[in-house]
Order: structure tokens, then C-alpha cells, then sequence
């Protein structure tokens, strides 16, 4: 008989299900049971109550308790990023965090292995949690093939439906302090003739400070128009937004891998990248990179990309195809597969 693996698939029925954790999720469990593998694999929102040789959670919360303190069999967990503790002042956990993450970490104790999605994240891991560095697999996410290319009529639609210029630099995401949208307004504001569309499921709630960070910064603004916020129902939507930018633009302070930038590379959109983090291992060579420290440093990428001519802008486009087709859930399957037969060939 197979042995039976079991993938947690709660975060699509929570609010992850339409971030980057929902994606994850979706795709990998796609990917794992279309995949030729000596298991029988499955998906449940309870993993704990079914019988299984392997579980693997798929995500890690660091200030909710979201893995068992103790595994009834094997398990392997995903550990996306570390970005919470990195800046902990942005990310306040208060004492029932404080109260989670002690537990989250014990609860790492009985984890046989781990995958995370990029080198950064792996030497993160290590350095926080204090982890053999041999108990981690890094395993790269993919753009998923629902992101593609769309018609000129699709992309004009999509202009008119949320009122968009006809040139814009696009960015989506969502609105964290690591996401660095602040500098991200002050340098669109500096070149003041090019609109920047930010794509959020984020709440915009007043109350929040990363919410009122970016509000200074759009009251600052030349003119209101240079900055809007838009919100996409479908995979559609969000192929034909990236596939109507100019420019898309990731200028995060840090991530644990940078999923858009692989996106907008699969439908042929040139990418500006911040040179922090797991950014360089996602974009390669296809993107324009600056150091997202200052707001001075993006409004120079920003001169710079506005500037190439035809020739140039073409050459980057197609170095991004070529840097997305690096990257397959077929292979990210592949891998993942790998990890659960190391796991439960061991003792």
C-alpha cells in the first residue's frame, strides 16, 4: 500500500486564501497530486484528524498557533519568511503573540523537516530558530499558468473598468512596512508624470500605521492621480493588469521570495526590483535593480527604466520570460515530492 501525505489546505478557506500563502497552497497541492509520486496524496482543512504517514502545513504563522505542539506521525512545514522578526517594531506581537511564537517554536521540535522558498529565508531560519541548516530544503515557487498574456482589448477594458492612465508602473502586494510603499509614493511623486497602481487585498483602514504612513505621502502628492489603489477579483484581472503596465515595480525592504516579480516576467512586463533580500535569486538578470533605502535611489531606477529606448526595454522583457520559464510548480512539486520520500525513508 502507498504510504498517504496529507497537505493542510486550511489557509484556503481563511484570509490567506487570497494572498500569497492561498497561492502557494492551491498551486502546490495542484501540482503534487498531478505529479508521478509513490504516494497517495490528499488535501483536508483538519490534517490531524485523518490518518496519514506525512502531514505538510504549508505555512507558518509566527503569532498564531498554527502547527501542533505534537505530531501523531511525520510532518514537514513551509516557512515562508521570517519578516516579523526582522523588524520587530513594525510587527508588534504583543503578549499573546509573544505567548504563540513560544509555542510555534517548540512546536517546531517535532517537525522532521522543513522547506522555505528561498536561500535568504533558509539563513534567516537557521540564525532565529537556531536550526541545522541540513534540516532545510529551499524549494522556489512558481508563477502559476492562469498568469498570462492578455489581448490589447482586455487590457484596455481593464483601464477603463478601474479608471486607469494609459501608462502606469505597477506594484502588487500587500501594504506591510516591508513592502516599502512610503518611498515607493515619494519617488513617483519626484517624477511626477507617471502613475503608480498599487494592487492590494490590504485593508485600508485609517487605523493602521502602515495605512497612515502611506496617506502622508499621498497628501504630499502633486497631484492625487499620480497614486491608486485598485483591487482585482480574478486571475484574470490580475493578468491583464500586469500585461497593461508599463513597468511593474517590487520595492520591498526585504521578502521571502517576491512571487509578482516571476508574474509580470510571464507576461512579458519589464520589472523593477529592489536588490534586497531573496529579490536577486527570483529576477536574476531580467530586471532593473536599485537599493530600496531611499526614496532617491528608486526615483533613479524609475528615470532610468522610463528612459530605455525600444531596444533595451525589448531585451529586458525577454529576459524576464526566459528567467520565469527557470521557475515550474512542476518542479517545485518535484522537489516537494523529494523532501516527503527523504522524510519518511528515514528510521
Amino acid at each position: 500500500m502507498k504510504p498517504t501525505v496529507v497537505i493542510d489546505s486550511s489557509p484556503l478557506s481563511s484570509a490567506h486564501q487570497g494572498r500569497g500563502v492561498g497561492t502557494y497552497t492551491r498551486n502546490l497541492i495542484a501540482a503534487v497530486k498531478a505529479a508521478p509520486s509513490p504516494f497517495t496524496v490528499t488535501a483536508s482543512p483538519h490534517p490531524s484528524t485523518l490518518k496519514a504517514d506525512l502531514i505538510h502545513y504549508p505555512y507558518f504563522d509566527l503569532f498564531f498557533h498554527t502547527l501542533p505542539l505534537y505530531q501523531p506521525g511525520k510532518t514537514v512545514v513551509t516557512i515562508h519568511d521570517l519578516i516579523p522578526l526582522i523588524y520587530p517594531d513594525h510587527f508588534k506581537k504583543g503578549l499573546k503573540g509573544t505567548i504563540k511564537l513560544a509555542l510555534q517554536r517548540q512546536s517546531l521540535n517535532s517537525v522532521n523537516h522543513i522547506i522555505t522558498d528561498s536561500a535568504a529565508s533558509k539563513r534567516d531560519i537557521v540564525k532565529f530558530f537556531r536550526l541545522p541548516s541540513q534540516q532545510i530544503t529551499v524549494i522556489p515557487l512558481a508563477a502559476g499558468a492562469q498568469i498570462h498574456q492578455v489581448s490589447l482589448t482586455a487590457q484596455t477594458r481593464l483601464r477603463q473598468h478601474h479608471h486607469l492612465q494609459d501608462r502606469f508602473i505597477a506594484y502588487v502586494g500587500d501594504i506591510n512596512y516591508n513592502k516599502n510603499l512610503p518611498a515607493t509614493i515619494q519617488a513617483v511623486a519626484k517624477l511626477n508624470h507617471l502613475q503608480l497602481v498599487i494592487a492590494t487585498r490590504a485593508s485600508l483602514d485609517q487605523n493602521i500605521p502602515e495605512v497612515l504612513a502611506i496617506n502622508r505621502e499621498l497628501d504630499k502628492l502633486p497631484s492625487p492621480d499620480l497614486v491608486k489603489f485598485i483591487h482585482l477579483n480574478s486571475a484574470g484581472e490580475l493578468s491583464a493588469f500586469y500585461s497593461a503596465a508599463d513597468w511593474y515595480i517590487q520595492p520591498s525592504l526585504y521578502e521571502g521570495f517576491g512571487l509578482p516579480v516571476l508574474e509580470a516576467m510571464q507576461v512579458g512586463t519589464p520589472v523593477l526590483c529592489s536588490s534586497a533580500s531573496s529579490l536577486p535569486e527570483v529576477a536574476g538578470e531580467a530586471a532593473v535593480y536599485f537599493s530600496p533605502v531611499s526614496s532617491d535611489k528608486i526615483f533613479q531606477a524609475l528615470t532610468q527604466a522610463i528612459n530605455f529606448n525600444k531596444t533595451q526595454k525589448d531585451k529586458l522583457v525577454r529576459l524576464g520570460l526566459i528567467q520565469a520559464q527557470e521557475f515550474s510548480w512542476e518542479q517545485t512539486a518535484a522537489r516537494t515530492i523529494g523532501v516527503y520520500q527523504q522524510v519518511l525513508n528515514r528510521p
